[in-house]
């Protein structure tokens, strides 16, 4: 299990392997916690097999015909909104119209690709106390279009490292075993 926990228990917990506490600052430059969580658990999973290193210093003592549990919750998208530079910049422009704009553009594609009746209608926008996109002026705009680029862009992280963890699978013959639901 790979994830940011707030707890400090070790009771029923494996193996408990820590990082440095939760600063903004303890970090080195360009650390996002997606990819630390991804890389570590193809690490313990590659580690587990016993194939690269003797079976007794390997993560949970498992062998490679042992069955596993690996649980991958990333913490992301989540407040505060950070991601990748490249990431959030696949993105930009693509907020500036707004919510609403994206909303039909959004719809109407779905009906273009038969997803969707043609006479579909939108449910109206139900919004909390965040002012309408028309109600806002040009720099809370600029704002908020950031933002969800930032938001799209840790979402795309989040597809990447997924990835890079099926792969790994793929790699070593495990992917099709999984009960993941990929089928």
């Amino acid at each position: 299990m790979v994830r940011k926990w707030r707890c400090k228990s070790k009771a029923n917990i494996g193996i408990l392997i820590t990082r440095k506490g939760n600063k903004s600052n303890d970090y080195e430059e360009g650390f996002y916690s997606t990819e630390y969580y991804a890389d570590n658990l193809i690490r313990y999973l590659r580690d587990r097999s016993g194939a690269r290193q003797p079976k007794e210093t390997s993560i949970g003592n498992l062998s490679e015909d042992e069955p596993f549990f690996a649980f991958l919750p990333f913490s992301a998208p989540h407040w505060p909104l950070q991601c990748d530079k490249a990431d959030r910049d696949n993105y930009k422009g693509v907020y500036d119209e707004g919510p609403g704009v994206l909303r039909e553009k959004r719809l109407a594609k779905l009906k273009e690709l038969g997803f969707f009746d043609k006479d579909v209608k939108a449910h109206g926008v139900v919004v909390d106390a965040t002012p309408e996109w028309e109600e806002q002026n040009a720099e809370e705009r600029r704002l908020s279009a950031r933002a969800m680029e930032c938001y799209a862009g840790m979402v795309e992280g989040i597809d990447r490292n997924c990835g890079k963890v099926f792969d790994y699978l793929r790699s070593t013959g495990e992917y099709d075993s999984t009960r993941y639901l990929h089928k």
